[in-house]
């Protein structure tokens, strides 16, 4: 049985994003009062966006945001362009974050 998919996912969308990246995830974005804004189709950012984003982390982070934003967003790709303040691209941004990948290390004493 198939999950009913959210308003604005297809399943022609999520087999495109399935094609441009490695991992792709749904994200559900709510408020800072919890309640849902809507959901996105999110991907593993390529190393070329990875590297363009933590170029300008620094020292032009709205810039940084964006270019995250458009290189993970597989749907609903115009939240790149909302003010940076507004609650949809700040949990859009949150999302996006989520799908950098990182490894993990364990240390122990020697």
């Amino acid at each position: 049985m198939e999950d009913k998919l959210p308003n604005g996912i297809t399943q022609e969308m999520i087999d495109a994003a399935k094609e441009k990246h490695t991992k792709v995830k749904m994200a559900t974005l709510f408020d800072e009062d919890g309640n849902e804004l809507k959901a996105v189709l999110v991907g593993t950012p390529s190393a070329q966006v990875l590297n363009n984003f933590e170029r300008f982390l620094d020292n032009a982070p709205a810039k940084a945001k964006k270019i995250l934003l458009k290189g993970v967003l597989c749907s609903s790709e115009e939240i790149a362009e909302l003010p940076q303040n507004s609650e949809l691209f700040i949990a859009a941004f949150n999302g996006c974050i989520e799908m950098i990948p990182v490894g993990k290390a364990v240390l122990k004493n020697v």
